[in-house]
């Protein structure tokens, strides 16, 4: 099966993300999207969002959040996977921050 992915992901486990003032633990990611553990929140596939934030975290505790606005749409939803986010428009802000992230790994 042809891999149709525009990104590589990586995987990044001390990165979260804010959404609705709830912060969500990053499963893996790509300049596309986020695959994020949803925990008991549910999402509706082809529901919009806004990513609001984009940080790590360390001991367990959210770090160095920094507010974006992302504009996303869920893609998946699946409780052993995970919940698919994918990136609708990311500005240059946003992308450097996750250029530097991805230069830490």
């Amino acid at each position: 099966m042809e891999n149709k992915r525009e990104h590589p992901r990586h995987i990044s486990p001390d990165l979260v993300v804010v959404i609705n003032s709830s912060i969500f633990r990053v499963l893996s990611w790509s300049y596309g999207g986020f695959l994020i553990d949803a925990g008991h929140h549910k999402f509706n596939v082809g529901g919009l969002l806004t990513i609001e934030g984009i940080g790590e975290k360390s001991d367990d505790f959210p770090t160095n959040i920094v507010a974006v606005n992302v504009p996303s749409r869920i893609v998946h939803h699946d409780e052993n996977i995970g919940v698919g986010i994918s990136c609708l428009q990311m500005d240059d802000s946003t992308l450097s921050l996750l250029q530097r992230h991805e230069a830490r790994l």
